[in-house]
């Protein structure tokens, strides 16, 4: 059986652009060096990125905190930066701890790094796909409204990609993935229960759009396609910093939900306080769902022993990768 393997990393580009110039091309060289071993290391079909960010550099050219390493492809997309979000404060934090220029450019979003021979296709399209570069994504808003410069209004959205891996049979498989970051809010997890539920509201709203106005809508949208002559085995992936522990209400409604927790076995966590400390908790999954396909359900249940704990050789962020491998069945679906 082949693995469609996917890394989930929130490679802390935040704290990125509160660094000195000197101080930031010392991160992205050692971030730059970590993403090429780790890709060397699992050999990841997709790797979901939070925290990426893109900024102008001295000659105002716009530039990528990721420099893809060899043999994989690039995307990503803004869902905070200065020029749809004008609200002062944070960029004056940012631009002041790292010595920015005024007029510079800086933004914050989710990434995808893909295999370059991985086929693809846009969220609509079943029946054709290309590879390489041109992978075509939509970004979905799952904020709580106007953003006036701090961490609880912060906007957040949801990254979607489609991507088409061969099973071991020559049998396209259709992974449908959501790369995501849900809110934190200012003291949360800091002894304030009060300010602990107002953040589990927050997300718990978030989640819904994901479940029901995402993967339940597309769901009922292809319902509506006309027969495939060869149907496909079909999963959705949800990818991301939930900033909740797996015992949560959150995690909790995704598992009830019908996604798998593709990570049963946590380990030390994939969550530090600070860079290069050893992680503390854990708030970011990677959870799959075949809904309705029998085969494709058991293959993945199988297969949760199998799936390692965070990767802890891997510093240069607060957060840890997570890694998991999602069988691509050979058998047919079932009719």
């Amino acid at each position: 059986m082949k693995y469609f393997t996917v890394i989930n990393w929130n490679i802390g580009g935040a704290k990125f652009l509160n660094l000195g110039a000197a101080e930031r091309q010392h991160f992205k060289q050692v971030f730059t060096d970590e993403l090429a071993e780790l890709c060397r290391k699992w050999q990841p079909d997709v790797v979901c990125m939070q925290e990426a960010v893109r900024y102008s550099n001295p000659g105002g050219q716009t530039v990528e905190l990721v420099s893809p390493p060899e043999g994989y492809c690039y995307s990503m997309t803004p869902v905070l930066d200065t020029a749809q979000h004008l609200h002062p404060v944070r960029w004056k934090a940012y631009k002041e701890a790292g010595e920015w220029p005024e007029e510079a450019y800086i933004g914050q979003g989710n990434a995808l790094l893909w295999k370059s021979d991985l086929p693809h296709a846009s969220l609509w399209e079943f029946n054709r796909s290309a590879s390489g570069p041109g992978l075509v994504t939509e970004s979905v808003l799952v904020e709580t409204g106007l953003f006036t410069g701090d961490r609880d209004t912060e906007p957040r959205a949801t990254m979607l990609a489609h991507f088409v891996p061969e099973a071991a049979s020559g049998q396209r498989v259709d992974v449908l993935l959501a790369n995501l970051h849900l809110s934190t809010l200012h003291g949360e997890r800091e002894g304030r229960p009060a300010g602990d539920a107002i953040g589990v509201r927050v997300r718990m709203k978030q989640l819904y759009t994901i479940l029901h106005g995402i993967v339940s809508r597309h769901e009922i949208w292809s319902q509506l396609l006309p027969e495939d002559p060869e149907p496909r085995h079909r999963v959705w992936v949800l990818s991301g910093d939930f900033n909740a522990a797996p015992d949560s209400e959150e995690l909790r409604t995704v598992r009830d939900f019908g996604f798998l927790d593709l990570n049963p076995v946590k380990g030390p966590g994939n969550k530090a306080k600070g860079l290069g400390a050893d992680p503390t908790h854990t708030v970011d999954y990677l959870l799959a769902c075949a809904r309705g396909d029998r085969i494709f359900t058991e293959a993945l249940q199988t297969s949760l022993a199998g799936n390692p704990v965070p990767d802890l050789d891997f510093r240069s962020s607060d957060h840890f990768p997570t890694i998991a491998l999602i069988p691509l069945p050979d058998h047919p679906v079932e009719s």
